[in-house]
């Protein structure tokens, strides 16, 4: 992917070999900063000791995010944002930021996007900026819109939508700088497209769901037509009331566990692109040198990767939750077909009294079939490939955690994913 370019207003000397790597404490005072945050910023550690980390916001970013960053961070939970910056000049620079609590305050890393994120991201906040102003809604008013901004682009959640940035803002960053990305990143981008595909699939079966909602009733309408020749069509009716609520049951469990996937997918995804940032920023400390401005880097870079190996544990932990989350997936699969197996039956039923009522029966009768065999068709296709994408993302996960190297068996207290 093509870096953005500087041009008149942007900063200058920002090059995507640079990681801006700054400190707080909990409060956003700023503790430390690195030579590039320093250099593209254009403010010296001099004049930043004990100054407000907000003093290179730029006035083109909505509040609404800035609630978010606080939200997660006080949640002890790590996040991804891109920010539009303020230099000390006046131009600006744009970064994609990794910041996660650190002790009682926060590490901050941050590399210079793709240009087509810049272009997507830019255009969402300055509609997230028109809303504020006109609406003169709250930050937190804000952030709800924002997240409205980012399903509407076709993510279910903001993790889900940093999670898939993340890796592809890695590995862009890793390809211009002509190194190879380590084999896990492509494994979870194809693990990430797997559960794709199931998420559309489980959509599927939804939407095929929602067109035979009305199946009971239309039944017992049809019962009523028949008058007595009504009345087995009429208990099938009830039957199928109380299969239709289990069907409605059975769908809104398959949903919330897709969910539940999900989420430990996202964490995975998002904790393996922090955990390498953290690595390369642990080499560039080593390779500097030790002390500058009073800042003792072989402090910074201790810090920094005690917070790498919490989040290659956490990470690991995420990837096994996600595979029990697959295996519970799988026995609502084994639920669904039980289910499945009843509807065919009320079908059969329906078309022996369909057949049975003859020239009384109406096109109603026949057109209800016509939909249980329609629903019933897409749900053994999809049902079928959902099971196939999960053993393949389960199998999938398995190999990514054999390449994962020391773990503990439990995250570091205070900090997870």
């Amino acid at each position: 992917m093509t870096r953005t370019d500087t041009t008149a207003g942007e900063a200058p000397r920002y090059e995507v070999a640079d990681l801006l790597v700054s400190r707080t404490d909990k409060n956003g005072t700023i503790l430390s900063v690195n030579e590039a945050f320093e250099r593209i910023s254009g403010h010296h550690w001099e004049d930043l000791q004990k100054l407000p980390h907000n003093l290179i916001r730029h006035p083109d970013m909505p509040k609404g995010v800035f609630w978010m960053i606080w939200d997660t961070l006080q949640h002890k939970k790590p996040l991804g944002v891109f920010l539009k910056n303020r230099a000390k000049s006046g131009s600006f620079y744009w970064v994609f930021a990794f910041i996660a609590p650190q002790g009682d305050g926060y590490v901050s890393i941050s590399m210079k996007p793709t240009r087509h994120a810049v272009e997507t991201i830019s255009n969402e906040y300055a509609a997230l900026l028109k809303f504020e102003t006109e609406t003169g809604s709250s930050a937190a008013q804000s952030a709800v819109h924002l997240l409205k901004g980012i399903n509407d682009l076709g993510f279910s959640t903001y993790d889900h939508f940093v999670a898939f940035l993340a890796l592809e803002q890695i590995r862009a960053r890793d390809k211009d700088l002509r190194r190879s990305s380590p084999d896990r990143f492509d494994k979870l981008a194809e693990i990430t497209s797997d559960w794709g595909k199931v998420r559309a699939q489980c959509d599927r079966i939804k939407e095929a769901h929602n067109q035979i909602s009305n199946t009971p009733t239309n039944l017992r309408v049809q019962a009523a037509h028949l008058n007595d020749k009504g009345i087995p069509l009429s208990v099938i009716a009830s039957n199928f009331t109380t299969l239709a609520r289990e069907i409605e049951d059975i769908m809104t469990g398959f949903l919330n566990q897709a969910s539940g996937v999900e989420a430990q997918l996202n964490k995975s995804a998002f904790g393996v692109c922090l955990e390498a940032l953290m690595q390369d920023v642990v080499k560039m400390f080593h390779s500097g040198p030790t002390e500058r401005a009073g800042i003792d880097w072989r402090t910074e870079s201790s810090l920094v990767d005690v917070e790498r190996h919490a989040a290659n544990d956490a990470t690991y932990h995420a990837l096994t939750a996600a595979r029990h989350e697959i295996d519970a997936f799988s026995n609502l699969l084994d639920e669904t077909a039980r289910i499945m197996s009843g509807l065919s039956v009320a079908k059969v039923m329906c078309e022996i009294e369909n057949a049975y009522v003859g020239a009384d029966s109406s096109a109603g009768v026949t057109g209800i079939i016509g939909e249980l065999d329609q629903f019933q068709s897409v749900a053994r296709d999809c049902l079928f490939d959902v099971r196939l994408n999960l053993t393949q993302i389960s199998q999938s996960i398995k190999t990514v955690q054999s390449n994962f190297g020391t773990v503990s068996k439990g995250v570091v207290a205070g900090r997870h994913l």
